[in-house]
């Protein structure tokens, strides 16, 4: 299959460009997170909760209502100064109206405006990994197709565009941060429209950091990490693939949510990054996780 994971003990990772270099965490921040209901979605929730300054405000984005309720809960335990306001959408059917009116109506919470806040954060990562058992010749349904990129792509479009013109201030610090894959830049069978729509959305970063003034922009590949979607790689059509991440498991090489995003919190600080790259987890110091295993297939 050609997909490696190894360690890199000297990445080369280049500052920020265009970017003051400013401090990341510690602020008033507005917080808008994506697929925030379990798993990666969940981590980074709970992560930045407890990095951000008093008074800030995440609107945190899924379809299940419970499960958005019981990650607000576990946010408000860490983190009792934020505020946790839950949006329940369908990105697969994606409404401009409901959009704007999630941003604009958690932004505004407390006596707030945009402009209250000195930091304004946005997080892609609600995604789907497609049907394992097609291959990309057998996808041939165009409602399914549609859905699918409405959720993975289209969604991500439009949400930067509504969070950016609420907080269109340039003066202000803006980050808009998306979840990504190893598979957007290595093709793997079984994985294709995923790894088409994590390889759109890395430009979509790239672009966004060469057109806005003042935004910092990163494509985070979080690892392997032990979730549903993992689960559904493990049920592929090619043995290949069910090979390398039943390899990782076995080789004790599979991430939590919780390493992954506590890890994403230290590069968003850092800021060693070059704006709108692609960071993978498994390609920084040791420093960051002691213990990763080297996986080569």
């Amino acid at each position: 299959m050609g997909l490696t994971v190894r360690r890199n003990h000297n990445p080369k990772m280049g500052s920020i460009l265009d970017t003051p270099q400013r401090t990341f965490w510690g602020q008033k921040s507005f917080v808008v997170i994506t697929g925030a209901s379990l798993g990666i979605g969940r981590g980074i929730s709970i992560e930045f909760a407890k990095n951000v300054g008093p008074g800030s405000v995440f609107l945190i984005i899924a379809r299940n209502q419970a499960n958005l309720n019981e990650t607000k809960s576990l946010m408000e335990k860490v983190a009792p100064e934020v505020h946790v306001q839950t949006a329940s959408l369908d990105l697969s059917n994606p409404n401009e109206g409901d959009f704007l009116k999630a941003i604009q109506s958690a932004a505004t919470v407390n006596g707030n405006d945009s402009s209250a806040f000195q930091h304004a954060i946005l997080v892609h990562n609600a995604a789907s990994i497609g049907d394992v058992k097609l291959l990309l010749s057998q996808y041939d349904n165009l409602e399914y197709l549609q859905k699918y990129y409405n959720l993975n792509m289209i969604s991500t479009v439009l949400l930067n565009s509504f969070f950016l013109k609420v907080f269109h201030d340039s003066s202000k610090q803006r980050s808009i941060i998306q979840v990504t894959s190893l598979v957007s830049k290595v093709p793997v069978k079984t994985l294709g429209i995923y790894a088409s729509a994590k390889a759109g959305r890395n430009v979509l970063m790239r672009v966004l950091a060469m057109e806005e003034k003042n935004l910092t922009t990163l494509s985070w590949a979080p690892g392997v990490v032990s979730t549903d979607m993992y689960s559904e790689c493990e049920r592929s059509f090619d043995q290949d693939v069910v090979n390398f991440f039943l390899s990782m498991k076995e080789l004790g090489n599979l991430v939590t949510a919780e390493m992954s995003a506590s890890k994403l919190v230290k590069v968003l600080q850092d800021g060693s990054f070059e704006n709108g790259s692609f960071v993978d987890y498994y390609e920084l110091p040791e420093q960051y996780h002691p213990t990763l295993k080297d996986v080569v297939l």
